[in-house]
């Protein structure tokens, strides 16, 4: 049981390790424009998702939200993100294909989304985990108020904070 314990740890720093460096290169891709970058943000997608499907779920959130709010406010950007975004939904695609590609039933993602969305409807299950919310709340408002400040910040610094924010809040309910 511990050996198995020690794997789902390794397998869980692993995806979030995939997924700090997704995040790093998508930023990178928007704020220097180069393909290059498009190209490792890809082959961390394709990593995150091989080893944790929550990191990946979260990993397609924000390349989701970059991707609509970059066709919203500029279209010449859109090329650097196709190329993330392909890779993050062909992963997904094949995931539902084949249950081992993902590490895991990708089912599970969607299990997580339901038991959300339950929590949402029980508010006392929601305050067992009081001051996390608190703290999730309180980094991803901060978030949305400098962008709305937008003093010192570069346009792809201001959406990348939002949409940063906007996944911090939604995991609070977690």
């Amino acid at each position: 049981m511990l050996i198995r314990m020690m794997f789902d740890l390794i397998k869980n720093a692993m995806g979030l390790t995939f997924l700090a460096f997704t995040l790093l290169f998508s930023y990178l891709t928007l704020r220097y424009r180069k393909l290059s970058y498009s190209v490792l943000a890809s082959l961390f997608i394709v990593l995150t998702g091989l080893t944790h499907i929550l990191d990946f779920g979260v990993t397609y959130a924000v390349i989701l939200f970059l991707l609509v709010f970059t066709i919203i406010s500029n279209r010449k950007e859109l090329k650097y993100l196709i190329l993330p975004f392909a890779a993050s939904t062909v992963i997904l695609m094949l995931g539902f294909t084949y249950y081992s590609l993902m590490g895991g039933d990708p089912y599970k993602g969607i299990a997580f989304v339901e038991a959300m969305l339950k929590q949402l409807q029980h508010p006392l299950v929601m305050l067992s985990s009081v001051s996390a919310a608190i703290y999730s709340l309180a980094i991803s408002t901060a978030g949305i108020l400098l962008v709305l400040m937008r003093k010192n910040f570069r346009e792809v610094d201001c959406r990348f904070i939002l949409f940063i924010s906007l996944v911090l809040m939604c995991l609070t309910y977690h």
